[in-house]
């Protein structure tokens, strides 16, 4: 509880610093208030890090998606779980070759499939069409 209290003064306070981005304030703010671990907290962290692809640095929001990922798993939330291994095969991009962030999307995948979740699965299906189309494969997108 402890770490997760001081990761969320510090994600608050780097993300404030930035200030490039008022919806990235507001969910930080959200977050520094809330530290409970459970969904409304993982929506956030996955929805900064979806809106931080090209504002904040890749270690800022890796670390945001990997407490989203814990959470989610450790509460059995498994929409947050699909948005953050979305969120990991985004951020990874320089870190996990190609085949390894495609797997990362389709395991968002199939639990977009199990949970229904419209929203996952149309994000889904968007991540998977980018990963081809900047994979040489447009053919296939």
């Amino acid at each position: 509880m402890r770490v997760t209290f001081l990761s969320s003064v510090f994600i608050f306070f780097s993300l404030l610093s930035n200030g490039q981005n008022p919806d990235i304030d507001k969910l930080s703010k959200e977050i520094n208030q809330h530290p409970q671990q459970d969904s409304y907290r993982v929506n956030r962290l996955n929805k900064i890090a979806e809106i931080g692809n090209n504002i904040l640095p890749d270690d800022e929001r890796m670390k945001l998606v990997d407490e989203a990922l814990q959470i989610s798993r450790s509460i059995k939330y498994s929409v947050g779980e699909g948005f953050a291994l979305l969120n990991l095969a985004i951020t990874g991009r320089n870190r996990f070759t190609r085949e390894e962030r495609d797997s990362l999307i389709l395991q968002a995948d199939s639990i977009a499939k199990k949970s229904g979740d419209k929203e996952l699965e149309g994000f889904v299906l968007l991540r998977l069409g980018l990963s081809k189309r900047f994979g040489n494969e447009n053919e296939k997108a």
